[in-house]
């Protein structure tokens, strides 16, 4: 019976661990992205900027205030969010509801850019994510971050 028990608040307990929250492994992301728990909260990405850098395309980056470092993840609910969503759809495939919610559904497909672009797969969008993934810049035209200088 007790077996049983602890088996059963071992499942929970995993269940839990699973379903938490980027921000509730501050400081543990495998590509270096999470910054200290302090910083986090002014730090997530709440609108975007457009790029045109004279290749015809343009393109909408995330963005907190004056500066691109920022961060994205689950519980997210903003237009930087709808613009990483637009991304993912049109560069990766994936077929996401643009809605600006940063849900399971974001996280898995941000997880499978991180992993096709062969960076530290943790579902959360920051530094290392912006300079690695491609951004979408109209019709079919995907570019790397770090060749629009991000």
């Amino acid at each position: 019976m007790k077996r049983a028990a602890i088996a059963a608040a071992l499942v929970l307990l995993g269940s839990s661990l699973a379903a938490a929250p980027a921000s509730a492994y501050a400081g543990t992301s495998s590509a270096g992205e999470s910054p200290d728990a302090s910083a986090r909260a002014s730090s997530y990405c709440y609108s975007y900027e457009n790029i045109i850098p004279g290749n015809g395309a343009w393109y909408k980056i995330p963005r907190a205030g004056n500066t691109y470092n920022c961060i994205l993840e689950s519980g997210n609910n903003s237009v930087a969010v709808t613009v990483l969503q637009q991304t993912l759809n049109r560069c990766y495939g994936r077929g996401l509801a643009e809605d600006g919610a940063f849900g399971p559904a974001t996280y898995n497909a941000l997880m499978y850019a991180q992993s096709v672009e062969g960076i530290g797969v943790d579902g959360v969008y920051g530094a290392t994510t912006r300079s690695h993934l491609k951004w979408w810049g109209g019709g079919s035209i995907c570019t790397r971050g770090s060749q629009l200088g991000l």
